[in-house]
């Protein structure tokens, strides 16, 4: 990121843009060296490819979960029947009473559970790669009460249906889910933040909220003809605070994606990362508004 601030304040953006034209052109990619790309598979251990990581849009697979209820029953229930007109938070850890799990994550969401419904969501539910009677012995342990469904996907069939499966073979624990938090609304992800593996950064009960507390996005009908392109309509709910920060990045991922397939494009992520140092550097004040402009 200094580097790249370096070069716009010289003026050598035009620089950037010929080495981008050039990767174009020899197939060669700047990724990895100034952003990750957006998921499209993954692959285990064995080199087998998983199925790509669900996504914003995306509806929900059928799956079917175990719980216990109040009184002590087994029960199932399914995706249809969890999510279905209803808006839903659902969030997944790698393991039962393991460390940030049962010290961070599932504690955020019981603690923060009131509020989180009172911005109309029907239910908040923990899913993890464990039987119902670890699930139900776990969320009493922390006294999960009512506020916190607690959902077994003991087969990991919800897990490999979206694709976020976690090879912990080398850890004696098999085959489990990366950690997540997710918004559904009438079974259609609204908003997903897939941690890394285990990792615990994006998918806390406060994230969740702070996308609850964002305004409805303006539907793009809405907009005028001149406001319409994909980009600059991301730029312009994020800078009317309809979106958040990790929203804007997914978004211009997903519309850099779409250009390229359209193949209007070809070099996506690389071009959605420059846009976003620019609009780094140009919020620290560490370029102008007309390199800004010819960075954009």
């Amino acid at each position: 990121i200094s580097c790249a601030r370096s070069l716009l304040q010289q003026g050598m953006l035009g620089m950037l843009v010929r080495s981008s034209q050039l990767a174009v052109r020899s197939g060669a990619s700047w990724r990895g060296r100034f952003a990750a790309p957006a998921v499209r598979s993954v692959t285990n251990r064995t080199g087998a490819v998983m199925a790509k990581a669900i996504a914003v849009g995306d509806k929900l697979p059928q799956a079917t979960f175990k719980y216990f209820d109040s009184e002590g029953n087994m029960k199932e229930i399914t995706t249809d029947a969890l999510c279905k007109g209803k808006k839903v938070v659902l969030f997944a850890v790698p393991g039962a009473f393991t460390p940030t799990c049962s010290l961070k994550h599932l504690p955020g969401f019981i603690e923060k559970g009131d509020e989180i419904k009172s911005r109309g969501v029907d239910t908040i539910a923990c899913i993890s790669v464990n039987d119902a009677f670890v699930m139900d012995a776990w969320g009493k342990s922390v006294g999960c009460g009512d506020k916190v469904l607690m959902l077994a996907d003991g087969n990991a069939l919800f897990t490999k249906a979206i694709g976020v499966e976690l090879d912990l073979t080398d850890k004696g624990l098999g085959l489990r889910s990366r950690r997540y938090a997710m918004l559904v609304d009438d079974q259609v992800v609204k908003v997903i933040n897939l941690e890394e593996g285990g990792a615990f950064t994006i998918s806390s009960a406060d994230n969740i909220l702070e996308v609850l507390g964002i305004k409805e996005v303006t539907p793009r009908s809405q907009i005028s003809d001149l406001e319409r392109g994909d980009q600059i309509w991301l730029d312009l709910q994020l800078a009317r605070g309809r979106i958040a920060w990790g929203q804007w990045l997914e978004g211009a991922r997903q519309a850099a994606a779409g250009a390229a397939g359209e193949g209007r494009v070809r070099v996506v992520a690389e071009a959605a990362s420059i846009h976003m140092l620019c609009m780094m550097a140009a919020a620290d004040g560490e370029v102008g508004l007309p390199m800004y402009k010819a960075c954009r």
